[in-house]
């Protein structure tokens, strides 16, 4: 599983150079000589794009997944399901699995990074005029809790955003208005991820002070 960097067909890419047959006859060869075949494919059309502008987009599809006789007899309803490529160039491919997740409440932390965003302040101010029935700690962890309690939704929604946009770039690839959504996108992504790393150092050190002198697994980790 993964980049090939070679198309099988002549459908195999839009706009750019035409796929030639010759192309595609030697990686042909070579997954048939040592005996693998292609496992059941869902999702995105193409695994790779250029993502440029509509008139100089490129899509390819040159990732690829193969199973061998065994793994067809042991696996044979597994299917690698071609994710939207959110930020990357390349299409995630997902051999579909069971995960088990056990959620655990978390504490409330001050983020410093979070106090560096221009519209923090007017969010603070707004949401400490509101209301809240109850005791007077239980207020103020609800009021700090409201907002930029996690990066993590915002990171998501916009992610879900984006592979909405890419959904409909899959079905109209070189839509003009959707590429230009898509490129507004990736830009807020590629903003909030910064401030999702400085969360995270934040949050590792704080987790050091409590444990890092300490012999235990985390330390020897």
């Amino acid at each position: 599983m993964g980049d090939f960097n070679s198309v099988l067909s002549v459908e195999d890419r839009l706009n750019g150079a035409p796929v030639h047959q010759n192309e595609v006859v030697d990686f042909k060869q070579c997954i048939s000589d040592i005996g693998v075949g292609l496992i059941n494919k869902k999702g995105a059309q193409f695994s790779w794009s250029n993502k440029w502008r509509a008139e100089d987009r490129i899509y390819s599809h040159i990732d690829w997944v193969f199973g061998n006789a065994e793994w067809f007899w042991a696996y044979a309803g597994v299917e690698a399901i071609y994710l939207m490529p959110g930020c990357f160039d390349h299409t995630p491919i997902l051999l579909n699995t069971e995960i088990y997740r056990v959620l655990v409440k978390k504490p409330y932390r001050l983020l410093n990074v979070l106090l560096q965003q221009e519209e923090y302040k007017e969010v603070v101010k707004h949401l400490w005029g509101q209301a809240i029935q109850g005791h007077t700690m239980y207020t103020i962890c609800r009021k700090l809790q409201r907002k930029y309690s996690s990066v993590e939704v915002k990171l998501k929604q916009l992610r879900e955003d984006l592979k909405v946009i890419q959904q409909e770039l899959n079905d109209d690839h070189i839509n003009s208005q959707l590429i230009k959504q898509e490129k507004k996108n990736l830009l807020l992504i590629e903003k909030w991820d910064a401030i999702h790393e400085k969360i995270l150092r934040q949050k590792s050190r704080a987790i050091w002070i409590t444990h890092g002198d300490s012999n235990t697994k985390y330390f020897h980790a």
